[in-house]
């Protein structure tokens, strides 16, 4: 039970990630004043914050008794976390009155583009702890890793593609970017509060043992 509903909560969270890329490409854009820049920075940042995400939660989910507790807290996180970037991304321009529209293109761009990362890091870094604090809250054993480390990453990857289709083709014109972004947040919010109800109570038996069995290889 506990497995199905993580695979099922880890469709909704690709899918709300790529939403949120899709849209903040378009928002950078606005403030870039072209596509070329928005998407680089965008990609960069998204890839990067991941990739932080991932390599924290392998350095510390060892030490966590409950990760699917800490699943909760992430998908609580992202969805904060992308709700305020809509205003803090569309006001991007208003740097201009603090740097001075003085400046150089090329420190302009960089004073973009830093504000940018700030604002987009911490729902990225947030994103790419989640796969390996799943998985880390279901795989009881190494007979089960393989197959479910499959699955859950199959299950990822299905809602991300969802969710690139989904938002260029429905969400966007049906809602608007500001009401697609509010949309993947509600989502989160709504994964938090399932995972959170249904599984980050006492862990059973089979999940605990796969933490003793882990944690007794750490040591």
């Amino acid at each position: 039970m506990k497995r199905r509903v993580a695979a099922l909560a880890l469709v909704f969270s690709g899918f709300t990630a790529l939403v949120y890329q899709i849209i903040w490409t378009r928002l950078l854009g606005f403030a870039f004043g072209t596509t070329t820049e928005a998407i680089g920075t965008v990609l960069a940042v998204f890839f990067g914050g991941m990739a932080i995400g991932n390599w924290l939660a392998a350095r510390r989910i060892g030490r966590v008794a409950r990760p699917l507790r800490v699943y909760a807290l992430l998908e609580l996180g992202i969805g904060a976390f992308a709700l305020g970037s809509l205003p803090l991304l569309l006001r991007l321009d208003a740097l201009y009155a603090v740097v001075g529209v003085d400046q150089s293109s090329a420190a302009i761009a960089m004073i973009r583009l830093v504000a940018a990362a700030l604002v987009l890091l911490p729902p990225t870094i947030a994103m790419g702890a989640t796969l390996p604090v799943v998985a880390r809250g279901v795989v009881a054993s190494d007979d089960t890793l393989g197959r479910w480390s499959a699955i859950l990453y199959a299950a990822n990857t299905l809602g991300a593609v969802s969710g690139a289709y989904l938002c260029g083709f429905w969400l966007i014109p049906a809602f608007g970017l500001t009401g697609s972004v509010i949309l993947a947040g509600v989502v989160n919010l709504l994964i938090a509060q399932l995972v959170g109800g249904l599984l980050s109570e006492d862990p059973d038996a089979a999940v605990q043992a796969g933490y003793d069995l882990l944690r007794s290889r750490q040591v």
